[in-house]
């Protein structure tokens, strides 16, 4: 699902999960759920949590490369929080990862689908944000 804003990635990226697994929800019902003002984001923990509430199994935790592929070849998409600013500039930002090849991953970033990451930048920008990931199995 697209973003409707610069800060709504988190709910956008559940959004697709869910989408994927027959729950067709509005990003507003999501959003008022997983968004938190104060941070201006989503934490995964209140994603996972709204999943769970749609009587949803969940798996989080820090994964790597290779845990990637197993569940995208399992034919379901992984949210994953990725670090998508420069140099001192910070912008935690959740990617949705559907497929990949030898070299790239295919990622939802919010805006655009089916945009390619090269395997060594997601692997970077997904290190610095501990690999966390969210996925519906």
């Amino acid at each position: 699902m697209a973003q409707q804003a610069g800060n709504d990635c988190g709910p956008a990226a559940l959004a697709s999960l869910l989408a994927h697994r027959g729950r067709d929800i509005p990003l507003e019902q999501i959003e008022g759920y997983v968004y938190d003002e104060r941070l201006g984001g989503s934490l995964l923990a209140d994603m996972q949590n709204f999943a769970q509430g749609q009587g949803l199994e969940t798996r989080t935790g820090r994964g790597d490369i290779a845990l990637l592929r197993r569940m995208v070849d399992a034919g379901r998409p992984v949210a994953v929080l990725v670090e998508m600013g420069f140099g001192p500039l910070r912008r935690p930002h959740y990617l949705v990862v559907f497929g990949y090849d030898a070299e790239r991953f295919l990622v939802h970033d919010g805006r655009t689908a089916g945009l390619f990451m090269a395997s060594e930048e997601l692997q970077r920008r997904w290190e610095t944000m501990n690999r966390l990931y969210l996925y519906l199995p």
